[in-house]
Order: structure tokens, then C-alpha cells, then sequence
């Protein structure tokens, strides 16, 4: 059913920065803390987007998700600007004179490999295009895999590799170039 459901990609605003921040803290290691988003959000050079899906949805990932949420049915509900709508990814990127710097993409554990990461950069790549940026560029843990390959499916190469660039763990980024 999950599948059937419409994914509405918006730019994001200050009152989904709660969601946002429950899903960075479940899906990185050394995640952002709220003042980098807000900060990110605020720059007028950002580009920042969140991915939401529909009512349908709502009631199963609050009844059965409640230590992500930390809310009640109601209290979400409440404070949603469309309460039928439920926020399941971000992605936030950033102008840098001819490129776009994708600096941080997460989906909702419950949703991944359901291509909303994919419409996520897809959105960034279009965003990219039409204020005529020449490329992307990201910076990925070398052991995501997964994130790699999304990232290799939808043109980027590597190009170089950053040596310890992870201070929590120490690991090396690949960098990753999409041109546009």
C-alpha cells in the first residue's frame, strides 16, 4: 500500500525541523544537531526539500513507531500543517557558485529502498538545473554501499577520496561528482 501512496517533495520550513531531526538521529552516527538545520534552512543559498506521504500511512508509522515520533496520534496530528501528511525523508544542499553541495539525505528507516531518496536527489538535480548549476557533488562514508550505488544509478562517479574525513569513526568519504 505504501507504494500506491503519492510522494509530495516541498521545501522544508522551520515546523518540520522535529521530524527532521527524528529521522537524522536514527539514521547517523554523528548526526546534526538542530542549530546546523536551522542554520542550513536559514542560508538563502540552501537548498532544502522534504519528502511526505499521505494519511494512509500516518496511522501505521505512529502506532507502531511511537519512540521515533515521541507524540501521540493527536499531538502530531496538531502540529502538521496537513495532518494527513507525514514526513518520511529530507534532503538538504546548498549553492556554491557553479555546483550544488549535497550535504545531508535521510529517509525514514521504515521507508527506505522505496525510491524516495532517489526522488529526493532527483528534485536536487532538477533544482541544480534550473538555476544553472554545472554539477553536484556529495561526500559518502566509504561503507555505504548502498548510498554509493543510489548515487552511481543516477550518474554521479567518484572522483576522489578523503582520508578520515569522519571524525567519529575516522572513515574515509568518497566524493562524488554529477554533472549536470
Amino acid at each position: 500500500m505504501a507504494e500506491s501512496l503519492p510522494l509530495i517533495i516541498r521545501k522544508a520550513t522551520q515546523n518540520d525541523l522535529y521530524e527532521i531531526l527524528q529521522i537524522e538521529k536514527v539514521s547517523f552516527s554523528l548526526p546534526w544537531d538542530m542549530d546546523t538545520f536551522i542554520s542550513t534552512l536559514n542560508n538563502p543559498r540552501g537548498k532544502n526539500i522534504v519528502a511526505l506521504m499521505g494519511q494512509a500511512l500516518t496511522f501505521d508509522i505512529l502506532n507502531h513507531n511511537m519512540d521515533l515520533c515521541q507524540r501521540t496520534k493527536r499531538e502530531y496530528q496538531m502540529s502538521r500543517p496537513d495532518p494527513a501528511e507525514v514526513l518520511v525523508g529530507y534532503c538538504f544542499a546548498f549553492e556554491m557558485r557553479s555546483m550544488i553541495h549535497l550535504l545531508n539525505l535521510a529517509v525514514m528507516p521504515e521507508f527506505r529502498r522505496k525510491g524516495i531518496g532517489r526522488a529526493l536527489v532527483g528534485e536536487i538535480i532538477s533544482l541544480a538545473a534550473l538555476s544553472n548549476r554545472q554539477s553536484i557533488f556529495l561526500e559518502v562514508r566509504m561503507s555505504n554501499e548502498s548510498a554509493k550505488c543510489l548515487y552511481r544509478s543516477m550518474g554521479f562517479r567518484h572522483v576522489c577520496t578523503w582520508k578520515r574525513y569522519y571524525i567519529d569513526t575516522g572513515e574515509d568519504a568518497d566524493v562524488m561528482v554529477k554533472t549536470i
